[in-house]
C-alpha cells in the first residue's frame, strides 16, 4: 500500500483514518439520538398544544350544553312553552304578556348567572315562532319567519351534529335572529313535554371566543404566524377560520390537510405533508362536538433547534478532528524519530557504530520491548558477520593466491618441466624401467592439479584421485615399508570440499608422524555417510599429535597459530592445517565437522565433513539475529 509514502506518513494517514471514522462514527450516532429526542420532543409538544385547544373548545361547549340542559329542564320554562304550543298566536304571546316575558326572563338570567356575557344570545324558541331571550337582540319577526325554514323540528335534522340525548351543536354560522349578521356557533337542546317535542334551548357563542380559545390565544408562535391551527367540522368545513374568511393559502392547506386527519377519530397522531409544503400537524378531535382540532408548523421552523444542534455537533467535532490529528502526527513523528535517526546512521560509509552506541547506550536490550532497539541490535550483529565473513574471505584468497604463486615460482616453465617429466619417463620406459614412467606421470597429474584447476571446490573424488597419486609416489619411494587403505562410498565421492582438503594431512602424516616410528607405516582414508550429513577420517599409526596441539584443537571454533610442533608442518604443498581448516570453515560455516585426536592403539585421527543442509545453516544464522520483543 502506498509503496511511494514513508513509514511515518502511512502511519499517519492510517491512524488518521481510525480516528476520523471513530469521531463520525460517534457524533454520528449522539447527533441521530438527540435529534429522534429532540423531534420526539418537539412533535409532543405541538401534540399537547392540539390537546390544549381541544380541551379548551371542549369545555366552552360543555359550559354551553350544560346552561341549555338547565333552562330545559325548568318546569316554569318547559310549561310556559309546553302551553304555547297550543295556543293560537304563541308568536305574539310575549308581547302581549310582557309580565310572563319579565318572569322567564329573569329565570333564566338566575339559571345562567355571570355567564351571560360569555355568551351572544341564550334564547327558547318554539315550533311556532314564540322567543324568549336574554343577551343580544332577537327580532321576534325574523324568529317567527326564519323559524320556518330550520330543520331543528324535523326528526333528523340534515346537516348537523345529532349524539344521544337530542343536542346539536351547528358550526359557524351568521346569526339568523339579529340585524348585526354576528358570527356564532349554536348550542341547541330541545324541549319535551309528556313526549310531545315542541321547543328548542339555543345557547349562542361568540365565534371570536372560539378562535382565541387555549393555545390559539396564548401562543406566540401562533400569534405570529409560526403555528397554524385549523379546525375542521363536519364534511371537510372549516370552522376555524371559517370558510368564507379564510385566505387562499390557509384553503389550499385544509385542502391538503382534511383528507389525512377525516379518518382519524377519536385519536390523535402526528404526520408530514409535503403538498403545498413539508409540514408537522398533531390532530385531536374534540369529545363534545367531533369537531377536528389541527395545529400544524413547518418542519423546517420545527427542525430550527435540531439543525443548530447539528451544527453545535459538527463544529466540536471538525475541532475534535483537528486536535486529533495533530495529537496523531505528534505521535507518529515521535515514534518514528529513533527509527529515523537509525536509519540515517546505518547509512552513513562508514558505518559509524559510536554514534549508534550513544543512542541506544542508556537502553538494557534484555529488559526492553522496544523493536527499534532490537533492530539495531540485529543490524550490528548482522555488520559483525559481515565483517567476519570478508575478512574470513580476504585472507582465505590471499592464502590460496599465496599458495599458487608459491606453486608457479617452483615450475619456472610448467609446460617444459611437464615435457621433461614426460621425456624422463619415456627415457624410462625404454631402458626397461616402467616405474619411472609411472612416478613421472602420476606427478605430471598432480602438479597439473594444482596449477591449473582454476575451482575453489571439486569433488571429493578428485581430491581422493590426487591424494593416490601423492601415496603412489610414497609407495615407490618407500615400497612395502608403506601401506594404504582408502574406502569412500559413492555417495561422498561427489560431495564438494575445497582443492587441497585430503593430501596435506596424508603428507603431513609421512613427514613428520612417521619420522619418528620404524616400518611399517599405514594409512587409512574412510568415507562415512551420517543421518545429518558425511564425514572422512584419515587415520596413521604414527606418533600421533603432540598435547599442545591437541589443546589448542579442542575449542568450537579453533584458529591457533601456527607453530612448530609434530603434526604441524609450517606448509604442506601450499597449505597446513590451518590454511586447510579456514577454507573448510569457509565453505560449510557451522555445518562443519573438524576434529583432532590421537588413537587408543597408537597414531592420529583427522575428522573432517559437514552435518546437516545449507538451508538449515541459514536457519541457524537467522536464528543468532534477536528478534523484537525477546528476552
Amino acid at each position: 500500500m502506498l509503496p511511494s509514502v514513508s513509514f511515518r506518513t502511512k502511519l499517519f494517514l492510517i491512524y488518521s483514518f481510525i480516528v476520523l471514522i471513530l469521531i463520525l462514527s460517534t457524533f454520528g450516532a449522539f447527533y441521530w439520538r438527540d435529534k429522534q429526542i429532540a423531534s420526539e420532543a418537539l412533535l409532543g409538544s405541538l401534540q399537547q398544544d392540539a390537546e390544549r385547544a381541544v380541551g379548551q373548545i371542549d369545555a366552552m361547549l360543555q359550559a354551553a350544553d350544560l346552561l341549555a340542559s338547565q333552562i330545559k329542564a325548568n318546569t316554569d320554562v318547559a310549561s310556559t312553552f309546553y302551553l304555547l304550543s297550543f295556543a293560537e298566536r304563541p308568536e305574539a304571546y310575549f308581547r302581549q304578556n310582557p309580565a310572563a316575558a319579565g318572569r322567564l326572563q329573569g329565570t333564566i338570567s338566575a339559571i345562567v348567572g355571570v355567564d351571560v356575557l360569555s355568551f351572544y344570545r341564550i334564547s327558547v324558541i318554539s315550533g311556532k315562532g314564540a322567543i324568549i331571550s336574554i343577551g343580544a337582540y332577537a327580532d321576534s319577526v325574523k324568529v317567527q319567519e326564519g323559524i320556518k325554514d330550520k330543520p331543528w323540528f324535523q326528526d333528523k335534522p340534515p346537516g348537523s351534529f345529532e349524539p344521544p340525548r337530542n343536542q346539536w351543536i351547528l358550526p359557524p354560522h351568521a346569526d339568523p335572529w339579529g340585524e348585526a349578521g354576528q358570527q356564532v356557533i349554536s348550542v341547541i337542546r330541545r324541549i319535551e313535554t309528556n313526549g310531545n317535542y315542541h321547543s328548542i334551548v339555543e345557547i349562542q357563542v361568540p365565534y371570536d371566543r372560539l378562535a382565541l380559545l387555549g393555545t390559539m390565544q396564548h401562543d406566540a408562535a401562533i400569534r405570529d404566524g409560526v403555528k397554524q391551527v385549523m379546525v375542521f367540522g363536519q364534511n371537510d368545513g372549516l370552522v376555524v377560520p371559517p370558510a368564507e374568511q379564510a385566505t387562499d393559502g390557509e384553503r389550499a392547506l385544509a385542502e391538503a390537510l382534511y383528507p389525512a386527519v377525516r379518518e382519524q377519530a377519536g385519536t390523535a397522531f402526528t404526520m408530514q405533508l409535503r403538498a403545498p409544503g413539508n409540514y408537522v400537524l398533531a390532530a385531536t378531535r374534540s369529545r363534545n362536538s367531533e369537531w377536528i382540532v389541527v395545529v400544524s408548523e413547518r418542519w423546517s421552523e420545527l427542525a430550527a433547534p435540531i439543525r443548530r444542534t447539528g451544527y453545535w455537533f459538527a463544529a466540536t467535532g471538525l475541532a475534535l478532528l483537528a486536535v486529533s490529528l495533530l495529537t496523531v502526527y505528534v505521535s507518529s513523528r515521535m515514534a518514528v524519530k529513533p527509527l529515523t535517526r537509525l536509519t540515517r546512521i546505518m547509512g552513513e560509509v562508514p558505518f559509524r557504530r559510536d554514534h549508534a552506541v550513544r543512542l541506544f547506550e542508556k537502553v538494557d536490550i534484555n529488559a526492553t520491548h522496544n523493536e527499534v532497539v532490537h533492530l539495531y541490535h540485529s543490524f550490528r550483529k548482522m555488520l559483525d558477520r559481515l565483517e567476519e565473513s570478508k575478512e574470513q574471505a580476504v585472507q582465505s584468497y590471499a592464502r590460496e593466491l599465496k599458495a599458487r604463486y608459491i606453486a608457479l615460482q617452483a615450475q619456472i616453465n610448467p609446460h617444459f618441466l611437464y615435457n621433461t617429466l614426460s621425456l624422463i619417463g619415456m627415457m624410462g620406459r625404454d631402458t626397461g624401467n616402467p616405474d619411472i614412467l609411472r612416478v613421472c606421470s602420476m606427478l605430471v597429474d598432480m602438479l597439473r592439479y594444482v596449477t591449473y584447476a582454476s575451482d575453489s571446490t571439486v569433488r571429493v573424488r578428485d581430491e581422493v584421485e590426487h591424494t593416490l597419486n601423492y601415496l603412489h609416489i610414497m609407495k615407490t619411494r618407500y615400497e612395502d615399508h608403506l601401506t594404504f587403505e582408502i574406502d569412500i562410498p559413492e555417495a561422498v565421492m561427489e560431495e564438494k570440499v575445497p582443492k587441497l582438503t585430503l593430501q596435506p594431512f596424508v603428507e603431513n602424516a609421512i613427514k613428520h608422524a612417521f619420522a619418528r616410528k620404524r616400518y611399517p607405516w599405514h594409512i587409512q582414508i574412510r568415507g562415512h555417510v551420517r543421518e545429518d550429513g558425511w564425514s572422512i577420517r584419515i587415520r596413521d599409526d604414527g606418533s600421533g599429535f603432540p598435547a599442545p596441539v591437541l589443546r589448542q584443537w579442542s575449542g568450537d571454533d579453533p584458529l591457533p597459530e601456527t607453530g612448530s610442533g609434530a603434526n604441524e608442518p609450517e606448509r604442506a604443498d601450499g597449505s597446513g592445517i590451518k590454511n586447510t581448516y579456514e577454507r573448510l570453515k569457509i565453505e560449510f560455516g557451522s555445518r562443519l565437522l573438524f576434529r583432532l585426536a590421537n588413537r587408543p592403539d597408537g597414531g592420529a585421527e583427522v575428522e573432517l565433513g559437514a552435518c546437516g543442509t545449507p538451508e538449515s545453516e541459514r536457519e541457524r544464522s537467522e536464528a543468532d539475529v534477536p528478534r523484537a520483543g525477546r528476552r
